[in-house]
């Protein structure tokens, strides 16, 4: 029989590995000898436990046989199977199997996501006592066949690379702490994770994007300083050779360069540098995804450093109709108060007008999911499965069906580039399984398959699910937010405004603001945290990171207010 290259993609080393891995317990299992029977082609092969190296020879040769099928492959595979149930049934083996499997499974694009599942449940088995060399040949097809040059494929190798770390071995390429970061991660070990992404060397393709995860995970982490340091290295490196050999596309370096900068804004605007946050602000495209949250985020800046007017020309924007059906209670608490700061009573007073009436029913829904902080396991994971079928409804485009929140909610959702990216991944994977249930496969390993693709499903739309409750518990905080100061604001209106607020606007004040204001008197007058004496002079911001002197302002010029902002 003719020796001839892979038809499926797979090197000579790498079969040998697995072959060795799948029998090399057989002759320590048994004194005696066991037939290993398995179907390739019309022929089939029989070995003794005994002869080992001459068993391999002879499934080497047959693995080898130009034109073999994926399969005929699977087909020996699960042969191989049913025998080490029947004869040499424990863990190790299982575990091998499933090794084997994974390693066949990852050549095919429709069943990528069924490879990592058995790569998973081989190293849960039993840990894979594989020597240093057989772990890189491992990780290597695993990397070749899935591809760093898109994003969605990431979590994906960083379980491959974290089941393989189970062996106690590392890999030997620069990508593997990549992976082993975004794995610990994902399992919440954020020191470890920022341990392994220290390692990422300026030669690999992912160095970049190693950088970005290290300062938005320390900026999560309030670690803002060295977050500032990893984000600023982001923007300055130029496309680099590795990037380029790497096939990253030039859309996917842009996104990676404009999440660093808008995080490195709002790092900027912590540390009260507001020209320079704005320098970044505006350094984000028009047609850029992450536009609106620059756009939105800009008005403080410009209110921060000085230039009122310059903030409501971006509140101006952020509420046109371009973005008017999304959900921004923060845009109406920022021009309600630059008015206020200049003094302009009425437009203060329409602003809050206009809060009331874009987000009162929006808000009435929001408040409905609070359940969700004091849920038991089970009430969650329902609640992670309503908010699921909410990001499914908006992607098949019925969200006009959905009750449980607002249309503004729902849009404001529907436009996160995060959200959008998800469920991009997760119709792939919903394809895929489509096409892998179609075809004609071994029954054993087409159910294995099916079981493995179908959790790893599940297991994507939980994630989804988990990540619109997070946008929903933003929403409501930023509405809460908006409210608790846009009430203040309006007390400061009726006492600056004395006698005619008093003997007047307290009165009208239900008719006037459609029975909302009273609202907002009432819950003010009864929150002593909200309103003091010793606070009566001053209210802060949205990010509740700096205060204002509100009494003299009406009589300063913009470049006073400047010089004061800067105090």
């Amino acid at each position: 029989m003719k020796r001839s290259s892979f038809p499926w993609k797979m090197s000579r080393p790498l079969a040998l590995l697995m072959l060795t891995i799948c029998y090399s317990n057989h002759a320590r299992a048994e004194k005696g000898t066991a037939e290993v029977a398995a179907q390739t082609g019309k022929s089939q092969i029989k070995s003794s436990a005994k002869k080992q190296p001459k068993e391999l020879m002879l499934l080497d040769k047959a693995w080898q046989h130009k034109g073999e099928s994926l399969l005929k492959k699977l087909a020996f595979i699960e042969q191989l199977q049913k025998d080490l149930d029947t004869q040499f049934h424990t863990l190790e083996n299982q575990s091998r199997i499933l090794l084997a499997q994974s390693i066949v499974l990852v050549s095919e694009d429709k069943s990528r996501m069924a490879a990592v599942e058995f790569l998973k449940k081989a190293a849960e088995l039993a840990p894979l006592k594989t020597n240093k060399t057989a772990t890189a040949i491992i990780w290597k097809e695993f990397r070749t066949q899935i591809g760093i040059s898109d994003s969605s494929n990431y979590n994906a190798l960083a379980q491959v690379a974290w089941a393989l770390s189970t062996s106690g071995q590392a890999g030997n390429d620069g990508e593997w702490n990549f992976f082993l970061g975004i794995a610990a991660k994902n399992k919440g070990k954020i020191e470890d994770a920022l341990a392994h992404l220290a390692k990422v060397e300026p030669t690999s393709p992912l160095f970049r994007h190693t950088r970005l995860n290290e300062g938005l995970w320390n900026a999560a982490n309030g670690q803002l300083q060295r977050a500032r340091t990893a984000l600023e290295i982001v923007l300055s490196l130029d496309t680099t050779d590795a990037e380029k050999r790497s096939s990253m596309d030039n859309e996917n370096l842009v996104n990676l360069k404009e999440i660093a900068a808008l995080n490195l804004a709002r790092i900027m605007f912590e540390n009260k540098e507001f020209k320079d946050s704005l320098a970044l602000y505006r350094s984000i495209d028009s047609k850029s995804p992450f536009f609106y949250e620059s756009l939105s985020e800009q008005g403080w800046a410009f209110f921060m450093a000085g230039h009122p007017n310059r903030a409501l020309g971006a509140e101006y924007g952020a509420t046109s109709p371009f973005f008017n059906n999304q959900f921004q209670p923060d845009q109406y608490f920022l021009s309600a108060s630059v008015n206020y700061w200049l003094c302009d009573f009425s437009a203060a007073r329409r602003n809050i007008r206009t809060f009331v009436a874009h987000t009162k029913n929006d808000a009435a829904l929001l408040n409905k999911w609070k359940a969700a902080e004091n849920a038991s396991a089970d009430e969650k994971k329902a609640l992670v499965q309503k908010a699921f079928s909410i990001a499914e409804s908006l992607v098949l485009g019925v969200s006009s069906k959905n009750n449980s929140l607002g249309p503004r909610s729902l849009q404001t959702i529907a436009k996160k580039p995060l959200l959008v990216k998800k469920m991009k991944t997760l119709q792939r994977m919903r394809e895929n399984r489509l096409e892998f249930q179609a075809g004609k496969w071994p029954l054993r390993i087409k159910k294995s398959v099916m079981q493995a693709l179908v959790t790893r499903e599940e297991s994507e739309q939980s994630q989804v699910g988990a990540y619109v409750l997070a946008v929903i518990d933003s929403m409501r905080s930023d509405y809460d937010r908006a409210f608790n100061q846009l009430r203040l604001i309006h007390l400061e209106i009726m006492t600056a405004e004395k006698d005619k607020l008093a003997n007047n606007d307290r009165s009208a004040s239900g008719q006037e603001f459609l029975g909302t204001e009273a609202e907002f008197v009432e819950s003010a007058s009864q929150d002593p945290h909200l309103w003091s004496n010793d606070k009566r002079e001053f209210w802060k911001d949205e990010l509740d990171g700096f205060v204002f002197k509100k009494t003299s302002s009406c009589n300063q010029t913009e470049g006073e207010v400047a010089r004061h902002a800067e105090k």
